[in-house]
C-alpha cells in the first residue's frame, strides 16, 4: 500500500465521526468523473449535491484523493462508480471508511469490450517483450450515448430507491435525459456517415465504445496505458506516412511528449478533444465536429 493510500485510510476514519456540512441540507452523492456528474444531474434535478472525484484536467488513472474529498466522502449518502483506474486503488478503503454511502455501480448490464494491443492495430509487433494480458477491458463506457443510456437507468433506479418519494421526479427526468440521448445519437451518426470518415487516430485508446456505436475503427498510439517506446514510435510513425495522417487527436489529461515527435516527423496536426469534459452532449458534438473537419486525422 503506497504512502498516499496509508494517509487517506487513516484520515477517512477520522473524519468518519465529524463529517462535514451538507451544502444546503442536500444529500451528497459522489461521482468518479464530471460526465457522471453530468448524468446525476440530469436525473436528479437539483435535489442532491453531486460532487465529482476527479476534476478539470485530472487524469483518473493517476488521481489521489485530496483532504477536501475525504472530508466530503465522509457526509456522502452514495457513490456512483463507473469501472475507471482510481476505483480499483481506492474503493475498498473508501468502503470501509464510510460504511453508510452505499456504492452503485453505473456499468451494471453493460458488456465491456476489449482495450487494443498493437499486434492488432499493426498488424505485427514492435520487436519488444510485453508483460501484457491479452485484451484488457476498456473502462470508457461513457462515450457511447447508447450506453449512457444503461448508466441513466441504473443511477435512476438507485435515486428512486433511496428517495421514493422523488420517483416521478427522477423518472421523468430519465425519460427526457434519454430523449436527448437518442438526438445526439442521431445526430452524430448522420455527421459522421456523411463525412465520409471511417478511422479514427487518437494517442489514447479512449474511443473504442463511441467508434463502436458509429462505424468507426480506432486506431490508437499509447498501449498498456504506457508511453510508446522508440520502436514503437517507428512504427506508428511508418505507418501516419504510409497513410498520409492529418490529424492526431490527444487529450489534456495526457503528456504531447510522443505526440509532437510523430507531428513533427509526419507533418500532422496536434487536435485536442476531451472525453471528461462535464458538459457531455456539447462536448460530444464538438469532439465529432473535429473528427469530421479532420477526417479522423486520416486523408486517404
Amino acid at each position: 500500500m503506497n504512502k498516499a493510500l496509508v494517509l487517506f485510510t487513516a484520515a477517512l476514519f477520522v473524519l468518519a465521526g465529524c463529517g462535514s456540512p451538507k451544502k444546503n441540507g442536500k444529500p451528497v452523492v459522489f461521482v468518479s468523473i464530471l460526465p457522471q456528474k453530468y448524468f446525476v444531474e440530469r436525473i436528479a434535478g437539483d435535489k442532491f449535491e453531486v460532487v465529482p472525484m476527479t476534476g478539470a484536467g485530472q487524469d483518473p488513472h493517476t488521481f489521489e484523493p485530496t483532504p477536501g474529498q475525504m472530508m466530503k466522502l465522509s457526509d456522502a449518502e452514495l457513490y456512483f462508480t463507473i469501472g475507471i483506474t482510481f476505483e480499483e486503488v481506492w474503493m475498498d478503503k473508501i468502503e470501509e471508511a464510510n460504511p453508510k454511502m452505499k456504492i452503485i455501480d453505473s456499468a451494471k448490464g453493460i458488456e465491456l469490450i476489449k482495450m487494443p494491443v498493437m499486434e492488432e492495430v499493426f498488424g505485427h509487433t514492435d520487436g519488444e517483450e510485453h508483460d501484457h494480458e491479452h485484451g484488457l477491458y476498456d473502462p470508457h463506457i461513457w462515450l457511447s450515448p447508447a450506453l449512457v443510456k444503461t448508466q441513466a437507468s441504473n443511477i435512476c433506479a438507485a435515486l428512486c430507491d433511496f428517495d421514493p418519494a422523488g420517483t416521478a421526479l427522477y423518472s421523468a427526468n430519465l425519460a427526457a435525459f434519454v430523449s436527448d440521448l437518442n438526438k445526439l445519437s442521431l445526430e452524430l451518426r448522420t455527421r459522421i456517415a456523411e463525412s465520409g470518415v471511417t478511422r479514427l487516430l487518437v494517442f489514447h485508446p479512449a474511443w473504442g465504445y463511441f467508434a463502436d456505436e458509429f462505424g468507426l475503427t480506432q486506431i490508437p498510439v499509447e498501449f498498456e496505458g504506457k508511453e510508446p517506446s522508440l520502436n514503437q514510435l517507428r512504427i506508428i510513425i511508418d505507418f501516419a506516412k504510409k497513410e498520409k495522417i492529418g490529424a492526431l487527436f490527444v487529450q489534456p489529461q495526457f503528456s504531447e511528449i510522443s505526440a509532437k515527435t510523430i507531428s513533427e516527423e509526419t507533418g500532422c496536426r496536434i487536435v485536442v478533444i476531451d472525453p471528461l469534459a462535464e458538459n457531455y452532449i456539447d462536448n460530444l458534438k464538438s469532439a465529432a465536429a473535429a473528427l469530421t473537419e479532420n477526417k479522423g486525422g486520416l486523408l486517404n
